[in-house]
């Protein structure tokens, strides 16, 4: 069991985040090597942004201790979570394939809208096996695309009363727009199976993009991570009784490697009618 000053601590924590919740956070350039081990010990992570006040989903009381950081360098984010076990709990960590049931264990979910849309953002899950899991969402998290899979490396680690996890994200897996602003939506989750509880560091909220934490400063020419495209031309043809036509789309690859993409066409007709 908790002692009493236990929940008084985080009563007076939730009240300190009501009086912060739309400020912004500042971001941090890692300063040293990370070596992408789950353990959280290079030097670096002690300069490393970091969230420790989460809040149970539907209720905003204050959920069991953990710790979220980020960090950034050239070339990509690196997100890191320690968990303790609490008072009673156990791990839960069955799955080992990527794109697998991550969300039935103990998990750690990140979300990240690259372009302080509040609409479009990438999510990852990653269990005490390492495991990962990660979907491209829309409309402000209602839709959710489970066949987008990024580039993302994750290594955790479980220990005596905890696990903890480093995940690797670079810029050229992000939907990154190129001259977008410096703000950038995050939200830091933690799902415990052994007692049940879901809770995050945006107040509770998890799919919810217009809520995320704002986070300020990741300071690197992120426009060679975009894409850019031109307006589409049409061109006609007859073909008989028919009439024909051929949609192109210019696209510009600033990113720092290849990567492939897709480009759906649609011609909209009298009345908005979509007609091929």
């Amino acid at each position: 069991m908790y002692g009493k000053s236990w929940f008084l601590m985080l009563a007076l924590a939730g009240t300190a985040w009501s009086a912060e919740a739309d400020r912004s956070f500042q971001a941090v350039r890692a300063d040293g090597p990370i070596g992408l081990d789950g353990k959280l010990d290079e030097p670096v992570w002690r300069k490393a942004l970091a969230f420790d006040q989460f809040y149970i989903q539907g209720t905003g009381e204050p959920g069991f201790p953990t710790e979220a950081k980020l960090l950034y360098d050239d070339d990509a984010l690196y997100i890191g979570f320690r968990c303790p076990t609490p008072p009673g709990g156990a791990v839960t960590a069955r799955e080992t394939k990527r794109d697998g049931k991550v969300y039935s264990d103990d998990c750690v979910e990140i979300m990240i809208d690259p372009n302080k849309t509040g609409d479009r953002y990438f999510h990852i899950l990653v269990n005490p096996n390492g495991a990962i899991m990660d979907r491209f969402c829309d409309q402000g998290g209602h839709v959710g695309d489970a066949k987008w899979n990024g580039d993302i490396k994750a290594r955790a680690v479980q220990g005596d009363g905890f696990w903890s996890v480093e995940v690797r994200v670079p810029f050229s897996t992000l939907d990154i727009i190129p001259g977008a602003g410096r703000d950038w939506g995050f939200n830091f989750c933690r799902d415990q199976r052994k007692p049940n509880q879901e809770a995050s560091a945006a107040g509770g909220e998890f799919n919810v993009a217009g809520r995320f934490l704002t986070v300020q400063g990741i300071d690197i020419p992120l426009e060679r991570y975009g894409w850019e495209t031109s307006p589409p031309t049409v061109e006609t043809r007859r073909d008989g009784a028919k009439i024909k036509a051929d949609l192109s789309t210019r696209i510009s690859n600033l990113a720092a490697q290849p990567q492939s993409v897709r480009i759906d066409h649609a011609l909209i007709g009298p009345g908005g009618a979509a007609v091929a």
